[in-house]
């Protein structure tokens, strides 16, 4: 069983719980490296995977941060290239923009 808690200074909190079950179905519908086969944290670091699973799970529902926000959705994305503020680099998983770049390269290329 994995989870995660967070409590507030006025006295709120939330938790969120999940059973190895549970994340394991969560592994193979979100990530695409579980679902191929591939190596990847999720076969060498399994702990570490889930808790950051249940982490994120109860930190949607938390109040926080545009900074700590910012850094929870770039988690969610895949990047070709590494630059200090990464919320400036184009998310490779954005097929629209992916779409629009192969289409500029196209039109360079005739």
């Amino acid at each position: 069983m994995y989870y995660a808690v967070y409590h507030l200074k006025n006295g709120g909190y939330d938790f969120v719980y999940r059973t190895r079950e549970r994340i394991e179905k969560h592994a193979h519908k979100f990530s695409q490296a579980v679902q191929k086969g591939w190596a990847s944290p999720w076969k060498t670091n399994y702990d570490a995977m889930a808790k950051k699973t249940v982490l994120k799970e109860v930190l949607k529902y938390a109040p926080k941060s545009i900074e700590l926000q910012k850094v929870v959705e770039a988690d969610e994305t895949i990047k070709t290239e590494v630059s200090e503020d990464m919320s400036d680099v184009i998310d490779v998983t954005d097929y629209s923009v992916v779409e629009e770049e192969s289409v500029q390269e196209e039109l360079i290329v005739e």
